[in-house]
């Protein structure tokens, strides 16, 4: 899940065989994304390091992995552009405990790749964890983005909870997008992030709604994915006085910074702790990940700071 890169989807034409319907109306695979490599790190990392590139550092797995310490990757549909391909039989070799794939977006998308991703990891012995993820859309109705969500869990996949990672909200930058459906960015940012049109509260509400309807339907919360970066932007500090918004879900929260690479304590909202942390867009699994290439197999890899029995339990994890 690109902070970022991840938005900026060119919506892919009619697939008549590839779709399903979401009452009368007819979902459509995401099937591949055109925004250059780094755009997380880009507008992120100049906020407190301006002479920054803006690329996560490169990191190896297994190589750079540290004692002490969980990773995990996350994938989508972009992940597979060009021909890249996952050995997931390598993945645990490769020290990868977990892995979150990318399920929908808004209201009328899912992800073409995410079927086959997860039952990729039915197919193998000891599998890492894996768990799945919803991209929210700031302009579209939060209820049915999270009928959507769990839909395409329900139908593609074989979700169970206590088995599986909890559900994951994607709250980011969403980009206005143009007449082809294409995001808009200028020098490497969103030109207009469609959240800035609602004001705080009514960001907290959009939020809440959605985590309601998953929690009604699977009894977990879900995990909150964003940055600080863009928490502080939209102001939702504001919206949270009270410290109750969000206040049972567990944070993963997305920052390439160097300061945070040195410090290992990436900036978080007022108030809020830190379960996985997304330090870069640069992860390698193979020789091939070029970050200047968009089509080059990189991947997003995340760090947890705690024991496995630790982290299990905090993901609701039985053992």
């Amino acid at each position: 899940m690109r902070l970022f890169s991840m938005v900026f989807i060119s919506i892919a034409s009619f697939l008549t065989n590839a779709c399903f319907c979401l009452g009368q109306e007819t979902l459509t695979p995401l099937t591949f994304q055109d925004v250059p490599r780094g755009f997380l790190g880009e507008s992120a990392a100049r906020r407190s390091e301006p002479v920054s590139r803006g690329v996560g550092i490169p990191f190896f797995l297994p190589r750079n992995a540290k004692d002490g310490v969980i990773y995990g990757i996350d994938i989508s549909h972009h992940s597979f552009s060009d021909g890249a391909e996952i050995n997931w039989e390598q993945l645990k070799a490769n020290k990868v405990s977990f892995v979150y794939m990318k399920a929908s977006e808004g209201t009328m998308f899912y992800d073409s790749t995410f079927q086959k991703s997860w039952k990729a990891l039915d197919g193998i012995t000891d599998p890492p964890m894996r768990g799945a993820y919803h991209f929210l859309r700031a302009l579209e109705d939060p209820r049915k983005q999270a009928e959507t969500f769990i839909k395409v869990l329900s139908e593609e996949s074989n979700y169970t909870v206590g088995k599986d990672l909890p559900p994951v909200v994607d709250l980011e930058w969403d980009c206005r997008r143009d007449a082809r459906g294409r995001p808009v960015y200028r020098k490497g940012r969103c030109a207009h992030d469609n959240w800035s049109d609602l004001k705080p509260e009514e960001i907290a509400a959009h939020v809440a709604t959605f985590v309601q309807v998953l929690k009604d339907k699977f009894g977990v919360a879900p995990v909150v994915y964003t940055s600080a970066v863009w928490w502080g932007e939209r102001r939702l500090s504001q919206a949270d006085k009270d410290g109750k918004f969000l206040s049972d879900g567990k944070f993963w929260i997305a920052d390439y910074t160097r300061a945070a690479q040195r410090s290992s304590a990436p900036p978080m909202p007022t108030g809020k702790q830190w379960t996985i942390w997304q330090f870069t867009d640069n992860g390698k699994l193979t020789e091939e990940c070029d970050p200047s290439n968009k089509n080059s197999n990189c991947t997003d890899t995340n760090a947890v700071i705690l024991s496995m029995g630790e982290f299990k339990q905090a993901m609701g994890i039985s053992n």
